[in-house]
């Protein structure tokens, strides 16, 4: 699995989700030591788009559900002075919220 290039030795997937990162979809992937939005892109040549954050780095996670009618569910993670906004399936990422260690 390509994914399998950016982790670090002994790093395990403990959760992935399906998200949108700004415009983009992504799979986010949670390991025991970094929140990993990982994207395939391309038909014919294939590039990998990755964003890696580690844990250690993180300030503050924060989870909301946001909308009437069509619910998303929002994680706003903070780090070094930025925040990044990822959404999905409320329950998704819920459940997503719920592994991260705190």
């Amino acid at each position: 699995m390509p994914l399998d290039d950016y982790l670090e030795p002994k790093e395990e997937i403990l959760f992935k989700v399906p998200v949108r990162y700004g415009k983009d979809r992504y799979t986010a992937y949670l390991t025991d030591r970094s929140i990993i939005l990982y994207a395939r892109r391309g038909t014919i040549i294939k590039n990998d788009d990755v964003v890696r954050i580690k844990l250690q780095e993180v300030d503050e996670v924060q989870f909301k559900e946001e909308g009437i009618l069509r619910k998303m569910g929002t994680l706003v993670i903070s780090f070094r002075r930025r925040k990044v906004r990822i959404e999905g399936h409320p329950k998704a990422m819920r459940q997503f919220y719920m592994h991260i260690p705190k």
